[in-house]
């Protein structure tokens, strides 16, 4: 099985971020590769479009980004200088990264190059395969054609980090092997399933699905029914949730999503999350915010998209994380003592990541008059928790539900499971 290096690079990133704010231990020998390629990638696209950077800065956005600082002075950037995407300048650094496309060929034909071990192997083939169709454990070993011992290697890691989960097959008995990425792709098809079985066990899904339908991204804490299948959803994949963090008051809100087929982890599509970047800030605005709320995150959306949000002191502040992820551009306006300025970034990923977060908040209609400029508090000094590290938190927990998706998995696939 071979596979193109911009999904190397993609299923690289997906492990990355797996990984990312954990203790891994030697598994950061044995995917030293593929850590790095998917570090990698997650730095470029949030340095990209930067052009003038400092060491310092370098740091602060790893930092957000949950990547050590010496991964990036050591690994990183003498592998972005030599595919000439940073250089010296001034005392400083110059970016030219390229776009997406470019980096993820780059960085996945760079996967290749560097020989990657039986266990980096086994961890991105069956990410792939899995992306797609769950598999009995004796046939993903099969295919992907590595030893049994590194195959198993990959397995536990995987599993560890939630890349990967299991269950035993009702059918056949055998171990089943599935990945919480496979609901990106085939959530529709499962929300179809919800809607014609008959199985009194599934119910309570099926309601969670339509709820969250049209309130995308709201705070967990508002849904406050099948609360424990909830969170067993957010395990496996199937209702993902972001985080965002203050690591000065140490406050930390939980955002759930419904998982979409836009997130379906093709290279053009939301791989770095950005749209439900945008919709968690927004409802943390909302919900959260200790100054004035806001009262239609459509609006404010529209605003930042189209540069109507005029200059305010607070706005550094506010709005740093979207800065961070390279979404906006702050800049600080002289002649209006110390008020920022915020410029939406108009990159073809910023733009499909601002659409896509107008679909998931389109059923709210917006406020007719309301002020262009809404006094609201989005991150102060936050950071911005991946998807894939709100699963590993709730591992941590004694999540009962998890059977029941299990045997929807099981029940969609009928007797498509491979063996």
């Amino acid at each position: 099985m071979s596979l193109n290096p911009e999904k190397v690079a993609v299923k690289c990133l997906e492990v990355s971020k797996c990984f990312s704010n954990k203790t891994i231990g030697i598994s950061s020998y044995h995917l030293e590769d593929t850590i790095l390629v998917g570090d990698m990638a997650r730095l470029a696209v949030n340095l990209r479009q930067s052009e003038n950077l400092n060491p310092e800065q370098i740091a602060a956005i790893g930092d957000v980004l949950n990547i050590d600082y010496r991964i990036i002075n050591s690994g990183i950037m003498p592998l972005m200088e030599k595919f000439g995407w940073l250089y010296p300048e001034r005392g400083g650094l110059y970016e030219e990264i390229p776009p997406l496309d470019d980096v993820l060929r780059t960085l996945g034909n760079h996967w290749e190059e560097s020989e990657p071990s039986n266990i980096d192997i086994s961890i991105i083939k069956s990410l792939s395969i899995l992306n797609n169709k769950p598999a009995s454990k004796e046939a993903l070993q099969s295919e992907i054609g590595v030893p049994v011992d590194d195959f198993e290697m990959a397995l536990d890691y995987g599993t560890k980090a939630n890349c990967f989960g299991s269950f035993k097959s009702d059918e056949s008995d055998e171990e089943i092997i599935w990945t919480p990425y496979y609901w990106n792709r085939n959530s529709e098809r499962a929300l179809r399933f919800l809607k014609r079985q008959t199985y009194e066990e599934f119910s309570g899904i099926e309601r969670l699905s339509n709820y969250l339908s049209n309130k995308q991204g709201i705070p967990i804490e508002q849904v406050t029914f099948e609360e424990n299948l909830l969170k067993a959803g957010s395990k496996v994949g199937f209702f993902p949730s972001n985080g965002i963090s203050n690591p000065v008051t140490g406050d930390e809100h939980e955002y759930i999503f419904k998982a979409t087929p836009q997130f379906d982890l093709d290279p053009k599509k939301d791989i770095f999350e950005k749209t439900r970047l945008i919709v968690a800030s927004l409802r943390h605005g909302q919900y959260h915010a200790s100054v004035t709320k806001i009262r239609s995150p459509l609006n404010v959306l529209y605003a930042l998209r189209e540069n109507r949000l005029s200059p305010h002191s607070y706005a550094k502040a506010q709005y740093g994380l979207l800065a961070m992820h390279k979404i906006v551009k702050i800049d600080e306006v002289s002649d209006h003592g110390g008020s920022y300025r915020i410029t939406f970034i108009d990159s073809p990923e910023n733009k499909m990541a601002c659409d896509m977060a107008a679909t998931m908040l389109d059923g709210e209609v917006p406020i007719e008059g309301l002020a262009i400029d809404p006094e609201i508090d989005l991150i102060k000094k936050g950071s911005f928790i991946y998807s894939a590290n709100e699963r590993q938190i709730k591992t941590i927990e004694k999540i009962s539900d998890c059977d029941q998706f299990n045997k929807m998995l099981e029940f969609i696939q009928g007797r498509g499971l491979r063996r």
